[in-house]
């Protein structure tokens, strides 16, 4: 079953054998759960999210998934920007899902340049844009991006 399917796509990942002791979660399923949550959280904290209703129409959603309220979705290289706060962030994310409508191209995911970028420098961006106006507690920053914002806000507690 899952656990079965789970097992071989680990031993597919380079180095998963050895980073996740593929051998001890055959024999204890608190091993497989911690392998697992290992495994979904390092894509979880690669992914952009999406709200689902902005998909529907505009793309083809499962309907094994149109229970969700919104889905992760890896787009290559975005993972390597980093976070930044604000005025801070060199680039803005931007989503155009309508381009699959109005171009009869696949949805654009993109980060644009919000001031001049030196070759070299950093290209960040703000994770979650909403945080500025209202602080996020920490454990949602620590589930969705591997990290906590230590700015000394009460509202990360």
């Amino acid at each position: 079953g899952f656990r079965s399917m789970t097992q071989a796509a680990l031993e597919l990942m380079p180095g998963g054998l050895s980073r996740l002791q593929l051998d001890s979660l055959k024999k204890s399923a608190s091993s497989f759960n911690g392998a697992f949550m290992w495994a979904y959280l390092a894509s979880k904290t690669r992914t952009i999210t999406v709200d689902l209703q902005e998909l529907q129409g505009k793309v083809a959603v499962p309907e094994s998934l149109q229970w969700l309220s919104e889905v992760g979705v890896m787009v290559p290289v975005m993972d390597l920007a980093n976070h930044a706060t604000g005025a801070a962030a060199s680039a803005i994310l931007t989503v155009n899902l309508n381009a699959r409508l109005t171009q009869g191209k696949s949805p654009v995911i993109a980060l644009v340049a919000a001031r001049d970028i030196s070759p070299g420098q950093e290209i960040t961006f703000s994770y979650l844009p909403e945080d500025d106006l209202e602080p996020q507690c920490n454990l949602r920053w620590l589930l969705e991006y591997g990290f906590t914002v230590l700015d000394g806000r009460p509202q990360r507690d």
